[in-house]
């Protein structure tokens, strides 16, 4: 049986990390295989940097001098991160039950990279986002067989596992410097 070790890397940008650090850090404590928590600020608000500073007792904590976007955040945790394999969470990701578990279950095969999926909050009466929601329902939220059907059309950032050799030899495309994008050419790579 193959056992690794496991890198929680999450980029923050203008997001209170406090409750997702804490349930991850609870999970971390009952998990098989060694687990690090490790969190980057892009250069947010003084004020959400100030919330995130408490969760430094916790986790890796750092913070960036300046906005380096979503594609050159996600290589430096490659400096930051210790383990074998880095799983990455987008801040605003809510964290269920057995999150780590369910990826610690899945190393054992040794994979390259694992994609988790997306959920949106059905309850959600946010007007002002309603246009991404809709289109996140519509476009994002896959389960795990249909991604399967079209794997590198399907990838995704906010949630997915991958070797720290794999990453290494095939990172995020610094070259779009704003958001998105930089997951669909990262998800199109062979290694």
């Amino acid at each position: 049986m193959f056992r690794g070790m496991i890198s929680v890397c999450i980029p923050i940008f203008n997001y209170d990390m406090r409750e997702t650090v804490e349930r991850l850090s609870q999970q971390a404590v009952t998990s098989p295989v060694e687990v690090e928590i490790v969190c980057i600020d892009d250069c947010s608000d003084q004020y959400f940097r100030s919330l995130n500073r408490s969760i430094a007792s916790m986790v890796k904590y750092v913070e960036l001098p300046s906005n380096v976007g979503r594609a050159r955040i996600r290589n430096l945790f490659l400096q930051y991160a210790r383990y074998q394999y880095l799983l990455f969470l987008d801040c605003d990701s809510l964290i269920p039950d057995g999150f780590i578990e369910h990826y610690v279950a899945l190393m054992d095969g040794n994979p390259e990279v694992v994609c988790g999926g997306r959920i949106y909050d059905s309850a959600s009466n946010d007007l002002a986002h309603r246009l991404r929601y809709t289109y996140g329902i519509q476009c994002e939220s896959k389960d795990a067989n249909e991604r399967r059907k079209h794997p590198y059309r399907s990838f995704m950032t906010n949630n997915f596992m991958v070797r720290r050799d794999v990453l290494e030899a095939v990172p995020f495309d610094e070259s779009i410097p704003l958001y998105g994008h930089e997951d669909t050419l990262f998800g199109c790579n062979e290694v």
